[in-house]
Order: structure tokens, then C-alpha cells, then sequence
């Protein structure tokens, strides 16, 4: 039995004062085997999205079924308080959603996302309470 696994490559080129964005796939034939013995490894993101007052989301996609750890914690504290851990599945297409809530509102965050071997650090800041409160005004 042969599984088929796609592994994309993203482009971003500007010209002419326009973005332009496309990306390239190709198909690798992998039996069960060789995707046991895979190195786990993410293969897009992770990506931060959805940050409000109280709570952030992470994805993730990694290269085979693997275990994922993700960890928000701010900086100057200790990690490990808001560890989850889950498994990417080929039902998932690799790909998981981590929600954290009951953050605190304008404060900084550090997060670490573990695949296998590889580990990818960054930051992102809560939105203050000025912005639900008053909301935002266009003119």
C-alpha cells in the first residue's frame, strides 16, 4: 500500500506595485513503512491567527502523522503551564488548531512548537480592553 504526500513550497515574488503569491506541490509515493520511519517535521506554519483579549490560535501542518507540543507562556516565567500536546493524523491532513484561552489582555506571549526534532519560537501580544470597548471607527 502506497500513501501519497504532498509537499508544497511557497513563492511570494512583488512587481508592477502588485503582490503576487503561488506556490508549487509535488507528489512523493511513500509506503507505510517509509512514513513510519519519517522524521516528523513541520511543513507549514506554524501560523498565529485569531488573537482577541482572552484567547490566540496556532496551526500547524506537519510532514507525516506526528506528535505536536505546543506551549504559550510569557516571557520570564516558567513554560509548561500551558502545554497541549496532540497527534497529526492523515484524517487531519497533518494539520491541528491549538486554542489557548484565558489569556490576559495587552500582554506579550512567547510560543514554541515542537515536531520531532525541530522547534519553531516566536511572540505575539494580546489586544488591549481599549479596543473591545470602544471599537474601532472608520471615517
Amino acid at each position: 500500500m502506497k500513501l501519497r504526500l504532498k509537499t508544497g513550497i511557497g513563492l511570494l515574488g512583488i512587481g508592477l506595485g502588485m503582490a503576487c503569491a503561488a506556490s508549487a506541490e509535488k507528489a512523493v509515493d511513500l509506503t507505510a513503512s517509509e512514513i513510519a520511519h519519517a522524521v516528523p517535521a513541520i511543513s507549514h506554519g506554524p501560523m498565529l491567527g485569531a488573537v482577541s483579549e482572552h484567547e490566540a490560535r496556532i496551526w500547524v501542518r506537519t510532514t507525516v502523522p506526528a506528535n505536536v507540543a505546543c506551549d504559550v507562556f510569557e516571557p520570564g516565567t516558567a513554560s509548561g503551564n500551558r502545554t497541549q500536546t496532540v497527534r497529526t493524523t492523515p484524517a487531519s491532513d497533518h494539520t491541528y488548531i491549538f486554542t489557548f484561552d484565558g489569556l490576559k489582555p495587552d500582554t506579550e506571549y512567547k510560543y514554541v512548537v515542537r515536531v520531532g526534532e525541530s522547534e519553531h519560537h516566536a511572540t505575539f501580544t494580546t489586544p488591549g480592553p481599549s479596543l473591545s470597548r470602544e471599537g474601532i471607527r472608520l471615517v
